[in-house]
């Protein structure tokens, strides 16, 4: 586990981790729900390869960060833009995996003149749309319908038995899913309040349209994926700007070495001068 640096907001701290090329171009990482800082030897070993700087923040309330009160989703670009402010980091790219690719949007919808592109895997759709979130299998829905109405605390309790019943699987998994074993841990000691804060803002509305974005944005996606369907994703897509759907070959909802290497390839493609 990599020593964490400290971005202070509103008298709050957010943790975050810095990877890759130190003097390379800037991409502000966003990690999945069940996530933290870490990351795997494979992204940091590509990273450095396509001469990127990875900054990976842990949104309020995972990790080491302290939980702040964010309104919605369009929130967070206020606080990721101080903190890239403090870096003195100008133009940048920001990628997001899964729960994080809202997380991602964010920035391009706030920034758009310092972003120079939006890289998701695996991403949430805006299940706040009716449309999109038919496309999702009936007992997702319920969950999703669940979590409108629930409380923080009890959302936080239901994803403690999850996370607890899924461990043995992360331990048992390959090194490319070594971080979300440390996410699991991580996740448990700060008893999912950072998971249940954003599953209440991702259900309501996000307080910008992804939709209406206007910078390019590439996805990666598997047919197969059992956590955030493909039909939903493409139908987002369908109706986005610039938005390019890769399909990721390996049946999962985690990122393959392949598209991992696939993202750095075309963030290295638009970086260059």
């Amino acid at each position: 586990m990599k020593d964490r640096f400290y971005f202070q907001f509103n008298n709050k701290k957010l943790a975050y981790n810095i990877y890759g090329k130190s003097d390379g171009f800037p991409l502000l990482l966003h990690h999945g729900l069940v996530g933290s800082s870490d990351l795997s030897e494979e992204w940091r070993e590509k990273a450095d390869k396509a001469g990127v700087k990875i900054i990976l923040p842990e949104r309020p309330g995972y990790g080491q960060s302290d939980m702040i009160d964010l309104k919605d989703i369009l929130s967070w670009a206020g606080i990721a833009g101080q903190l890239l402010e403090s870096l003195a980091v100008k133009r940048f790219a920001v990628a997001g995996v899964s729960a994080g690719a809202p997380y991602a949007y964010t920035l391009a919808n706030q920034y758009p003149e310092k972003v120079v592109g939006v890289w998701i895997i695996s991403g949430v759709p805006l299940v706040t749309d009716e449309r999109i979130l038919s496309l999702y299998p009936e007992e997702h829905q319920k969950i999703y319908n669940h979590y409108k109405t629930a409380s923080v605390e009890t959302i936080a309790e239901e994803y403690k038995k999850r996370l607890v019943s899924g461990k043995e699987k992360f331990n048992q998994a390959s090194n490319l899913h070594k971080a979300m074993r440390l996410g699991i841990e991580a996740n448990l000691k700060n008893g999912c309040l950072g998971i249940a804060s954003e599953i209440k803002r991702q259900v309501k509305n996000w307080g910008f349209d992804p939709t209406k974005l206007t910078t390019k944005i590439n996805l990666w996606h598997s047919m197969e994926d059992t956590e955030v369907p493909y039909p939903a994703v493409n139908r987002m897509v369908e109706k986005m700007n610039l938005a390019k759907l890769h399909i990721q070959k390996e049946p999962s909802h985690f990122a393959s070495e392949q598209t991992i290497s696939e993202l750095f390839d075309s963030i290295q493609q638009t970086i260059l001068p």
